[in-house]
């Protein structure tokens, strides 16, 4: 008698936990259905509707032109501050070339020294020779990715 009523018991938490599944399955399925209905037609993207999108990408657009606005005076302000730069920019091309051999240097001769060839030793060595020739370093990589941009 105990056994029918602990496996009728069973069999009905067994169906109740079935009905709650088959329930949420279906107003999760439903809500999607219907808040498609209501935005209408167009593509719904991480829950934006084509206005919101249409939004986003113009405030987007402002606030670069601003951007945009803002360096140009910054450089124009810097142009009036600094007349003719080739001057400036012959040795400050010369001193990034010795700088970057230094940091290549410095890195290699780091690298060659470690125990173990890790990334965290790497990391080491690199944050080491950035610290001895900054400039190299930013030139070294600033030459590398140029292509990024392309």
């Amino acid at each position: 008698m105990f056994a029918q009523k602990d496996f009728l018991y069973c069999l009905g938490v067994a169906t109740l936990f079935v009905f709650a599944i088959y329930f949420a399955y279906a107003v999760l399925k439903g809500s999607g259905e219907g808040i498609q209905k209501i935005l209408g037609p167009g593509n719904v993207l991480e829950g934006m509707t084509n206005r919101q999108k249409e939004n986003h990408y113009n405030n987007f657009v402002e606030n670069i032109d601003k951007t945009i606005e803002n360096k140009k005076k910054k450089l124009e302000t810097l142009n009036n501050n600094i007349k003719d730069i080739s001057d400036y920019k012959e040795k400050f091309r010369e001193l990034a070339d010795l700088d970057q051999e230094i940091f290549m240097k410095s890195f290699i001769g780091g690298c060659c020294g470690s125990k173990d060839f890790n990334s965290k030793d790497i990391l080491d060595n690199l944050n080491m020779a950035a610290k001895n020739a900054p400039l190299g370093a930013l030139s070294y990589f600033s030459d590398k990715t140029d292509s990024i941009l392309d």
